[in-house]
């Protein structure tokens, strides 16, 4: 049997099935797009946050980071990234914390200040999981101060020998790896709250001593600590610079204000004292005298025994001076054989009394005699004393008056003692 259909019938199936496929093929596309749009939307979202990320660095937001980075290569990449980021936040703290200690150390900051700026700073500067400093006093005494956080805790005396020896100015080692078990490194042990294995030490040396120790402790040291050892050595290097100034300070100071023979207040010191004694005495309404001192016959003294004799006899004398008077009153040296003594703090009505009396003991003191080169030698001082009154308002005044009345004990009776009075200044005149 034979079927036959008509041409007309035959294309229009063929016309349905081309509309049916053509609408397959559509649908077949605009989701293979979707799926391609999503699928490069979410590659696209780590680049897009890394992008975002890397736009706040170069803003200045050294704490940002990339998160839920995966573990493609856009997960490798972010990896970098956030260790780019650390690196630069710690080179950051580090330069800014660099410049504070400069600032510090110009504005000739004292050292406990340095060290607390080092304490506060450390950990976000360089990174370690605790960090400590040890201060050396000049008499070998230990403080440790170790650095939690942002704050710093005083756990006061401490002895590591085996530390120091190492350490020492003779070594010249600029820094040291210590694993906390080694024996050397016992008594770091219990400085640390945390559970920490591995110390770097890196030393600060002034003047051919060990004058403090900076540390940075670790529970894992990293395996590239290079930058770590750079940034300590900067740091302690400061430290021996801001160190090494305060020594120097010290020492000019001492130089521009204590006599260089017998250790004594120089004149820049004593008027400074005065002046400062006068303050005080218009506020608490109390007086002030000044009593100034020349030894008879000194030149006798450096004629016969020499110089070298003439310097240990104003030694022995600045030392019985120091050693009878209060602790309130300064003596100082004005220069040649003359002394000078300040007497602050005197009530109204007694201060005549009592400065007689301590003239009268200071010249028995200094009649003592004194053994030079194997010879007992004896001298006398004449004493001048001025007292605060309308006639003195200044150190000037009171000097001037000193000196007169000093002049005129020495006229009358070498080894005596003089009050200033109008009549004095008239017979000088």
């Amino acid at each position: 049997m034979m079927v036959a259909n008509s041409r007309q019938a035959v294309l229009k199936g063929l016309e349905r099935f081309q509309q049916f496929f053509s609408a397959i093929v559509v649908a077949t596309i605009a989701l293979v797009f979707l799926l391609a749009v999503n699928q490069i939307r979410r590659q696209m979202r780590p680049l897009e946050r890394l992008t975002e990320s890397t736009r706040r660095l170069a803003n200045g937001d050294m704490g940002v980071t990339v998160q839920d980075a995966g573990e493609d290569e856009f997960g490798s990449l972010a990896h970098a990234f956030n260790q780019m980021s650390d690196n630069l936040r710690y080179k950051f703290h580090m330069l800014q914390m660099l410049a504070d200690l400069d600032r510090a150390i110009l504005g000739a900051a004292g050292m406990d200040d340095l060290v607390q700026l080092v304490l506060g700073h450390i950990r976000q500067a360089i990174p370690c999981d605790s960090a400590g400093l040890i201060r050396i006093g000049a008499n070998e005494n230990e403080t440790f101060m170790v650095a939690l956080g942002e704050a710093g805790k005083t756990l006061g005396a401490l002895s590591c020998p085996g530390i120091r020896e190492r350490l020492s100015p003779d070594t010249e080692q600029a820094w040291l790896h210590l694993k906390l078990d080694t024996p050397s490194a016992h008594c770091l042990r219990p400085l640390f709250d945390e559970p920490l294995k591995e110390v770097l030490l890196f030393p600060s040396r002034v003047i051919g001593r060990l004058d403090s120790l900076l540390i940075l402790a670790y529970e894992k040291l990293p395996a590239d600590f290079a930058d770590i050892v750079a940034a300590g050595l900067s740091v302690a290097d400061r430290l021996a610079v801001a160190a090494s100034n305060l020594v120097w300070e010290g020492k000019l100071y001492r130089q521009a204000h204590y006599d260089a023979l017998t250790d004594l207040p120089n004149r820049v010191l004593l008027r400074d004292r005065v002046e400062q004694a006068l303050v005080r005495a218009e506020r608490e309404r109390t007086s002030v005298a000044l009593m100034l001192l020349d030894l008879d016959n000194f030149k006798q003294v450096n004629d016969s025994l020499g110089h070298a004799a003439g310097d240990v006899l104003l030694i022995e004398c600045a030392q019985r001076l120091k050693s009878h008077i209060r602790q309130s009153d300064t003596v100082a040296r004005l220069g040649g054989d003359e002394f000078i003594l300040l007497v602050p703090e005197l009530a109204p009505g007694s201060e005549s009394d009592k400065l007689e009396s301590l003239a009268r003991k200071l010249n028995e003191v200094l009649a003592l005699p004194i053994l030079i080169a194997g010879r007992q030698v004896t001298i006398s001082v004449s004493i001048g004393i001025a007292l605060l009154s309308d006639e003195a308002e200044n150190f000037e005044d009171l000097l001037r008056m000193a000196d007169a009345a000093m002049y005129e004990a020495k006229r009358q009776q070498p080894g005596g003692f003089r009050f200033y009075s109008a009549n004095i200044n008239e017979k000088a005149q």
